[in-house]
């Protein structure tokens, strides 16, 4: 699991689900309308007979063209139609169809495919992106799949069932891929290199987030009573629950700023060097064993910026010679330096550029800073969320050593280290408006996509 992960399973398996209930709302309009699941550049499920929805105005005749066939119906009292195109064969050469919409208007979508596709959903393992993976920028680099194509819906609430959501189909490129869900990609890439058939991934995920939110109101009520209390409650919202709102909202605002200084601190290394010197007076700083993340190690429910330095006592036969700290991976974002010098970074909070809490450091010193006798590193954490800290490696592995491996000796970097919290910051105030109540990711993250034709699910 990633570091914010919370697992949800059933009976120790993970939970397999397929939506197959048709949901729509709302007030009709004048002109033929899609759900923008039914796109340019969207896959078709092959096999089966395949859903095309919309709304029109009441009694507006509709025709469907795709592939050969040809749809037609009538819109209902509320403005709702729906066809089903006889199931479609998927080719591996097959080149994008036109698909045509007609009512008193026109609708034409270029490059739709016929393939096999899946609904990628589930919490923060799911949503977790490719960006953030291992070798992710060769992985990245490589993503140029234009028959697989990625649908990614966003992260929102809602009360009652929504009709659609604010998301398009694009072809797999390095630009797309790069924030679309790792697990949902690499799944995605496996079935259409074994198949060679094109691919649809439809992405509707949330980090943190608990199973019941993404059960639709009608199927708790049907099948797991017990959650009616919390149903009635998050779908009902009333004055306390406005104002609980209204107060999240003021207090984000002092929380906002708390965190642009906590940006604005850790960009500014204006006087780190003073801090990393091995001249530096560290006497009157704590003890910290590592490795161990710092919740555990004695700062409880902390992010910010915490300091460390450690005392190296570096063989006479080492001066003057290369060598390579090796203190294994640290969350989030980090600043190293040997003797007062700046030897390694990684990461940036401010872009989110934080991918490397679970990425060892590897960081080679030149020999003109390598003194026999005494010898400081010094390290500069900032973590905004989670864990923090030097906790993913084993104590064996938080080494240094020489660079040309002359000497197989190797200096343990585990164990106290002296540290210092620079800034802590806020707690995040809690959002009343939390997606984790009964059916509000359901209604809007699901029901949208309700009843595109589907081979499957695949939840994390």
């Amino acid at each position: 699991m990633t570091k914010f992960s919370r697992k949800w399973v059933l009976g120790g398996k993970s939970l397999m689900t397929v939506a197959a209930l048709l949901g729509l709302g709302g007030v009709a309009s004048a002109d033929v309308k899609l759900p923008s699941v039914i796109g340019e550049h969207m896959v078709l499920q092959q096999g089966m007979p395949a859903p095309v929805w919309g709304k029109a105005d009441p009694g507006e005749a509709v025709t469907v063209a795709f592939a050969g066939q040809t749809k037609k119906t009538v819109a209902g009292a509320d403005g709702r139609w729906i066809v089903k195109l006889d199931a479609l064969k998927a080719t591996p050469d097959q080149k994008g169809q036109a698909m045509t919409v007609t009512g008193k208007n026109t609708i034409t979508l270029q490059d739709v495919l016929i393939g096999e596709t899946w609904i990628c959903s589930g919490q923060s393992n799911m949503q977790f992106p490719l960006s953030g993976s291992l070798n992710s920028k060769e992985e990245i680099a490589a993503a140029n799949f234009p028959m697989m194509r990625l649908f990614t819906v966003p992260n929102k609430t809602a009360f009652v069932p929504q009709d659609d959501c604010d998301a398009k189909w694009v072809l797999c490129s390095p630009e797309t891929a790069n924030g679309f869900s790792a697990v949902g990609y690499f799944f995605g890439r496996h079935l259409y290199q074994t198949m060679k058939l094109p691919v649809g991934l439809i992405n509707t995920s949330w980090g943190g987030t608990i199973a019941e939110t993404w059960v639709s109101a009608e199927a708790l009520r049907k099948d797991l009573p017990e959650f009616i209390p919390d149903l009635e409650k998050a779908l009902n919202p009333n004055e306390s629950y406005n104002k609980a709102i209204a107060d999240y909202k003021n207090k984000m605002v002092e929380y906002d700023a708390n965190v642009e200084k906590f940006f604005t601190m850790e960009e500014d290394l204006s006087g780190a060097a003073k801090t990393a010197a091995p001249d530096f007076d560290d006497s009157s700083w704590k003890t910290m064993n590592l490795p161990g993340n710092w919740e555990i190690r004695g700062l409880p429910d902390l992010d910010g910026i915490v300091w460390f330095r450690k005392t190296l006592e570096i063989p006479a036969a080492w001066a003057g010679k290369d060598i390579v700290l090796r203190p294994g991976p640290i969350d989030e974002v980090e600043v190293s330096w040997f003797n007062g010098v700046q030897v390694g970074a990684r990461g940036k909070s401010r872009t989110h550029d934080v991918q490397y809490w679970n990425q060892t450091r590897d960081y080679r010193v030149p020999g003109k800073l390598v003194k026999a006798g005494k010898n400081v590193m010094a390290v500069r954490v900032s973590d905004s969320n989670g864990q923090g800290g030097f906790w993913g490696a084993p104590a064996e592995s938080m080494v240094v050593e020489l660079a040309d491996a002359s000497d197989k000796t190797q200096l343990s970097l585990a164990g106290d280290w002296k540290y210092f919290v620079e800034y802590k910051l806020p707690v995040r105030p809690s959002n009343p408006d939390t997606p984790n109540r009964p059916s509000l990711l359901f209604n809007a993250m699901i029901n949208p996509l309700i009843p595109f034709a589907l081979r499957g699910a695949i939840w994390y």
